[in-house]
């Protein structure tokens, strides 16, 4: 697709999140770079943040996750968002959410979810 625009896709970055463990992040990695994908980053999620053993085991057993939330605010004074795969629940400042919906032509999934 981004070749038919007569974009690089190599000069995208891929952010990979959602259920990531360290094992799961590694073959993202390995594939990204057998396809020459060399900007990819990885969010903070559940399993990476949690990747510790109890001390209680022996180190044995896996520790429980905390399940906390981590979201960006802003990255070199520029706002942050998060569209979520329901619509609805977004997070960030208001207007980069509706400037990035309506490049994206979201609202308009949003609207027709709504009737």
């Amino acid at each position: 697709m981004y070749e038919s625009l007569g974009i690089d896709p190599r000069q995208k970055v891929i952010v990979y999140s959602d259920s990531l463990s360290v094992d799961k992040a590694l073959r993202l990695q390995k594939q990204a770079n057998e396809l020459g994908l060399e900007k990819v980053s990885f969010g903070i999620g559940t399993f990476l943040t949690n990747d510790f053993k109890t001390a209680s085991s022996g180190g044995l057993e896996k520790s429980k996750a905390l399940n906390i939330v981590i979201k960006l605010s802003s990255v070199d004074g520029k706002p942050c968002i998060k569209i979520s795969d329901d619509l609805t629940k977004n997070t960030g400042d208001k207007a980069t959410l509706a400037h990035v919906k309506h490049l994206y032509e979201l609202d308009k999934l949003n609207e027709s979810s709504c009737n």
